[in-house]
């Protein structure tokens, strides 16, 4: 066999390999798992409150996330100081997003109002209540609890009316992430109704 036939013989060899890598490499991509995305949701219309009145005003937000959260993956605790970022499993839309529509959605039932808007509101007459909120952990651990630690303020003509810190949490049994979902829109309807609560105080001690 001449230096020729080897060329080619090794060039056709080198040749079939790459075909055979790119058939697998195209396999293994058509069968990659695919991204999985989630929402918070609101609690049900039969939790609206059965008190009727005057529909308050109510502004929700600034709402402020920890930085860690500031991603489309969710995030999980694995021990005190390591976390866990999802890659496959990620929120719908930005969860500051979807934190506060939930939020301003839970609120509309719980008071009775349909005046509820989101930060920054664009009408100069204001607000009767604005709801400032700042979440510093919003995940589960390791420990199986979904865990929402904010704190809070309710404002009136700017000035705080009610300034609370809150830690609320919910027992979570599986690590799928969509159980996850449902224990975080938990917690979400927790502070909703502590939120709710102060408000009603608030409102009840100016009359």
């Amino acid at each position: 066999m001449n230096c020729r036939q080897t060329r080619w013989r090794c060039s056709r060899s080198i040749l079939v390999l790459l075909m055979f890598l790119g058939i697998v490499l195209s396999n293994a991509c058509g069968t990659s798992a695919p991204t999985r995305y989630y929402l918070l949701s609101a609690i049900p219309s039969d939790d609206m409150s059965a008190d009727r009145g005057s529909e308050p005003r109510i502004g929700v937000g600034p709402i402020e996330f920890v930085d860690y959260l500031h991603r489309q993956q969710i995030v999980s605790r694995q021990g005190p100081n390591e976390l866990i970022v999802a890659s496959l499993d990620q929120w719908a839309e930005p969860l500051k997003k979807n934190f506060s529509r939930v939020l301003g959605e839970n609120l509309s039932k719980l008071l009775d109002t349909d005046a509820v808007f989101s930060f920054p509101w664009k009408f100069s007459s204001g607000v009767d209540y604005q709801v400032v909120i700042s979440v510093s952990r919003f995940e589960a651990g390791e420990d199986g609890e979904f865990v929402l630690q904010a704190s809070w303020d309710i404002r009136q003509d700017k000035q705080s009316r009610a300034f609370r810190k809150t830690t609320l949490s919910v027992s979570v049994d599986s690590q799928d992430y969509a159980t996850h979902a449902a224990a975080a829109s938990q917690v979400v309807a927790q502070l909703s109704r502590q939120i709710a609560e102060e408000i009603k105080t608030v409102s009840s001690q100016q009359r």
